[in-house]
C-alpha cells in the first residue's frame, strides 16, 4: 500500500506544474471568445511564437503581484473571422480597474491583429502584450484587467477578463 501512495504523490506532483498552468482550448471560426491572463514573465511570448497555431497553449498565471513587480499581460482571441483575403481585422480596448472600483487606464484601440492567416481557427495574440507594474502608493487589493475585442470581419465584440491582487507584502 505504501508503493501504491508514493507513486499516486509522485504523480500528483509531476502533475502539478500542468494543474497551475492555464491552458486555451480554440474555438471554431465564428465562435468568437477572448481571454485574458497574466504572467510574471514575458518569456510565454517566445512560446507562442514557436508553436503551431493548432496547439494549445499553456501560460503560468500570476494572481498575485507586489509593488514594483512587472507582470505581462495577453489578451488571446480564438473563433475569430478571416475575410476572403485570408486576413483577420481584430481591434481592442481595455480598462484595468482598482480595488475600489475607479478606473486606472481605460484604453480605446489599444489593440490590433490585422494579419494575413493560413487557417481560420486556433489563437491570435492581440498586439501588443501589455506590460503592467503597480506602484507602492497604488491601491491594495483586487485589480481587474477587461479587454474589449471587435471582429470586424464577423461584426461581433466581445470581452474577457482577468482579475490579480496588489498584496502589501510578498508571501
Amino acid at each position: 500500500m505504501k508503493k501504491i501512495s508514493v507513486y499516486f504523490i509522485l504523480g500528483l506532483l509531476a502533475l502539478f506544474p500542468l494543474i497551475n498552468a492555464f491552458s486555451f482550448d480554440a474555438n471554431p471560426s465564428g465562435q468568437l471568445r477572448v481571454d485574458v491572463v497574466a504572467a510574471a514573465s514575458g518569456d510565454y511570448i517566445k512560446e507562442w511564437v514557436s508553436t503551431s497555431f493548432k496547439d494549445a497553449i499553456h501560460i503560468t498565471p500570476i494572481k498575485e503581484v507586489i509593488s514594483d513587480q512587472t507582470f505581462y499581460v495577453a489578451v488571446i482571441v480564438t473563433g475569430y473571422g478571416v475575410n476572403d483575403k485570408g486576413m483577420t481585422d481584430l481591434a481592442g480596448d481595455f480598462i484595468l480597474q482598482n480595488p475600489d472600483g475607479t478606473l486606472m487606464f481605460d484604453e480605446k484601440n489599444v489593440f490590433t491583429h490585422r494579419k494575413s492567416m493560413t487557417h481560420s481557427e486556433g489563437f491570435v495574440m492581440m498586439d501588443p502584450a501589455i506590460d503592467l507594474t503597480l506602484e507602492k502608493k497604488d491601491q491594495r487589493g483586487v485589480y481587474i484587467f477587461k479587454a474589449t475585442v471587435k471582429d470586424n470581419v464577423l461584426g461581433k465584440t466581445i470581452s474577457g477578463e482577468y482579475s490579480f491582487t496588489l498584496l502589501d507584502t510578498p508571501k
